[in-house]
């Protein structure tokens, strides 16, 4: 390409370039240009923008029973930079959604915790519904000493969290 006629062309001084061949290159150049500038804006915001959470949904057993109650609680893993995350466990089954989610492609460690009645109740003053006493009965190392950990990738995350502790 010859830079020179191309460089007048757009000044208005080329030989054999009409007015309206000069005001059709400078909208030509300056589209072009608007689209440069809007790829390369749109490369940075995606490059820098923080990856977007994703739903995680499961089901929590307990030696090959359901967890009626319960709670799983995602703790980043040493050296992953995202947020904890406690949700119910209700019927054997949770779900946390998207807003609330997961960063894709972090670790995390999941420390489980299942409750149940323990047969005593609480009488409440003033009158009100006397109240079940529950206790955790999972084993420590399935919650203050887990070893447990999930990747939130795309494969892990389509597949669900099945755990049947034992």
């Amino acid at each position: 390409m010859n830079w020179q006629l191309f460089l007048e062309a757009l000044a208005g001084q080329a030989p054999g370039f009409t007015a309206a061949d000069v005001r059709k290159l400078r909208l030509f150049v300056g589209g072009a240009g608007l689209v440069g500038l809007f790829v390369a804006w749109s490369t940075i915001v995606w490059f820098f923008s923080p990856p977007s959470p994703v739903s995680i949904r499961g089901r929590l057993a307990f030696q090959g029973t359901p967890v009626e109650q319960g709670e799983i609680e995602f703790t980043p893993a040493p050296g992953e930079q995202a947020q904890r995350h406690s949700i119910k466990v209700e019927g054997g089954a949770f779900l946390l959604p998207a807003k609330q989610g997961l960063l894709r492609n972090k670790k995390y460690v999941v420390k489980a915790k299942a409750y149940r009645k323990t047969g005593k109740v609480y009488e409440n003053a003033e009158g009100s519904d006397p109240v079940d006493e529950y206790e955790q009965y999972l084993p420590s190392q399935y919650n203050s000493e887990s070893q447990l950990s999930f990747v939130a990738d795309r494969a892990s995350v389509a597949k669900g969290l099945d755990l049947d502790l034992r």
